[in-house]
């Protein structure tokens, strides 16, 4: 037996919608009555992710795995997970097995990226990010996270590149700013560096003032 559409539908716009208590006893609800549906189980996991209960939402997702190990999301939210609770090597794992099972996973390449970087391993964060913009070229964050590789690994020019094409993809990016100020304060250029900075701050209080 398995659960209706309807009551996956509603459960799944219940997260869309951000209504995360009211999503979780649904979900909770689903896998008690489906133990072997893996759709609940995952969104189970994903939801308690997101409301900071990071070792119950590692279980779900594991459970998710044990009845479906070809689903590429939920290893990728275990990944994150895993991040979050500081387990680096094996959120490394579970990234990389999201990125075979479906290589045109975006999102996976990003995490994997990040997680690279933030281990200070920069050549395979840039792999990653590199293998991210192939697949989405628009993406003015791929560039962003791109040049954040490069510039630690001393290559300002490539760096710089990358922050440009990413204010040229979205020019309302504040943070694309700020690190294209940081590289050209690095490589000398002052005056470049001071007008990226402002563009950053007005457009910090643009959003500031939307917002409030």
């Amino acid at each position: 037996e398995l659960p209706s559409e309807r009551d996956l539908a509603v459960l799944i716009n219940l997260v869309r919608q951000g209504k995360l208590s009211v999503a979780e006893t649904r979900a909770r609800s689903l896998v008690k009555d489906f133990p072997n549906h893996s759709l609940g189980w995952k969104v189970l996991g994903l939801v308690l992710f997101r409301k900071g209960k990071l070792s119950e939402a590692l279980a779900a997702c594991r459970s998710a795995i044990q009845i479906n190990s070809l689903d590429a999301e939920v290893f990728n939210v275990s990944g994150s997970i895993l991040v979050a609770l500081k387990e680096h090597a094996e959120a490394e794992f579970y990234f990389k097995r999201a990125t075979e099972l479906n290589p045109s996973f975006i999102q996976a390449y990003h995490n994997l990226g990040n997680l690279f970087l933030i281990r200070g391993k920069f050549e395979r964060a840039t792999t990653n990010y590199r293998a991210a913009i192939t697949l989405d070229p628009k993406n003015p964050q791929g560039y962003n996270n791109l040049g954040n590789a490069c510039g630690n690994q001393d290559k300002t020019e490539d760096a710089k590149a990358c922050y440009v094409k990413a204010i040229k993809l979205s020019s309302g990016s504040t943070e694309s700013y700020n690190n294209l100020a940081n590289i050209l304060k690095q490589t000398g250029d002052q005056k470049g560096a001071l007008r990226n900075y402002r563009r950053s701050v007005s457009l910090s209080l643009l959003f500031y003032h939307a917002y409030n």
